[in-house]
């Protein structure tokens, strides 16, 4: 019997988790269980996996998100929750992280391209999520505050330089 469950998240492409695969099974054995959730329409694709116990299916087309986490899954507890990321540092992937706090672990992971295995706290997620928050004001506000210099700017230029 098997004494843990790990589940992966694919955020990934087919191939980058190719290469990734073998690292994760290294690193955490053939002791427990590996679960995959992925979209629907690479369910056909990841079953080539000998060393994936079951692939949970991902309904919603589009990225992931805490609106549609599978019930299946909401339900289970995980030793370790994997989250593959395309870079080094895992930017770009916040949607994934979000999502990981709903889900009952208490150990998330991030392996990058280089097949680097990090551990990273919820209290992280939380504060890069506040940050990402944060910037999108901040974003918001000044927008809104330069958006009558550049409408300016544009009469401006289409008023005295035009040809």
């Amino acid at each position: 019997m098997k004494k843990g469950k790990v589940l992966i998240i694919r955020s990934v492409s087919i191939q980058l988790l190719d290469k990734l695969l073998p690292i994760i099974t290294k690193k955490f054995g053939n002791s427990v269980d590996y679960l995959l959730l992925t979209h629907s329409h690479s369910v056909k694709r990841v079953k080539k996996y000998r060393n994936i116990d079951k692939i949970i299916e991902y309904k919603k087309k589009g990225d992931f998100n805490i609106f549609s986490i599978p019930k299946e899954i909401k339900k289970m507890f995980f030793d370790y929750i994997l989250i593959p990321v395309s870079n080094f540092s895992g930017a770009g992937f916040l949607n994934v992280l979000i999502m990981t706090l709903l889900l009952r672990t208490k150990n998330i992971y991030i392996i990058n391209s280089k097949g680097e295995i990090k551990k990273i706290s919820k209290g992280k997620i939380l504060i890069k999520s506040f940050f990402s928050f944060i910037y999108a004001i901040i974003s918001v506000f000044l927008t809104i505050l330069l958006l009558p210099f550049v409408f300016m700017f544009l009469f401006v230029n289409l008023v005295f330089y035009r040809e």
